[in-house]
C-alpha cells in the first residue's frame, strides 16, 4: 500500500495544495520549503521521496520547481530517517520559515519542541550531515511523541521549523489549517 507510486501521488496532491495557498509564501524560508515522505521503515535518503529543486515562489505564489524522486532531500530525508527510528507512523515531513511568533503560536496547538542551536556540540556542526539528526535526536529526549521541531540561534543559519506527520497531503492539510488559523489570530 505504502509503494513509491502512492508516496509520489501523495506528494503531488501535497504540492497542488501548497501551489493552491497564496499564503503559504510568507512561511517559505530563504532556503526554501520542501516536503518528504518515506518508504516505511526507511534507512536511506533514496527510500525517501521529495521534491527536486524544492517550493520556491513565483508571481508570489508558491511553485514546486520540480516533480517529487526519490532521493531528491538530504536533511528532510534525515530527519525522517532519525524520527521514525522512534515514531515509525511519522514519516513525512515539511521545513516552513522559523517564526518565534509563529512557532509560540504552534507550541499551543501541537507537539512543537524548541532546539537551541548554539547548544550544538562542536564535533556535530563541525561535521558535514550530522546536524539534522543531532537536532531530531535531542528533540525526541524532550518530546517522544514530538510533531515540529524550532530550531533556532546557529550563527550563519536559517531559523526552521520542521514539521512531522503521517503522510505528506495530510500534513500540508494539518500545516495550511494552522497556518490560517494563525494569520485570523494575528490579525
Amino acid at each position: 500500500m505504502h509503494d513509491k507510486d502512492n508516496i509520489l501521488g501523495n506528494l503531488v496532491r501535497a504540492i497542488g495544495l501548497i501551489e493552491d495557498s497564496e499564503i503559504f509564501c510568507k512561511y517559505i524560508p530563504e532556503v526554501r520549503t520542501n516536503i518528504a515522505y518515506a518508504l516505511p521503515n526507511a534507512t536511506s535518503c533514496k527510500e525517501v521521496a521529495a521534491i527536486e529543486g524544492r517550493i520556491t515562489v513565483v508571481n508570489n505564489k508558491p511553485k514546486a520547481c520540480g516533480y517529487p524522486k526519490f532521493g531528491a532531500s538530504s536533511h528532510l530525508a534525515r530527519a525522517i530517517i532519525e524520527m521514525i527510528k522512534e515514531n515509525p507512523g511519522k514519516r513525512a515531513a515539511i521545513n516552513i520559515k522559523g517564526d518565534k511568533e509563529f512557532a509560540k503560536y504552534l507550541k499551543s496547538k501541537i507537539k512543537l519542541v524548541e532546539i537551541d542551536r548554539s547548544k550544538e556540540p562542536k564535533e556535530v556542526s563541525k561535521k558535514e550531515n550530522l546536524s539534522t539528526q543531532w537536532k531530531v535526536r535531542e528533540a525526541l529526549k524532550k518530546e517522544k511523541k514530538l510533531d515540529a521541531i524550532y530550531s533556532f540561534g546557529a550563527v550563519g543559519k536559517e531559523d526552521i521549523i520542521v514539521l512531522f506527520g503521517e503522510d505528506a497531503y495530510s500534513l500540508v492539510k494539518k500545516i495550511l489549517l494552522l497556518i490560517e488559523e494563525a494569520e485570523n489570530d494575528f490579525q
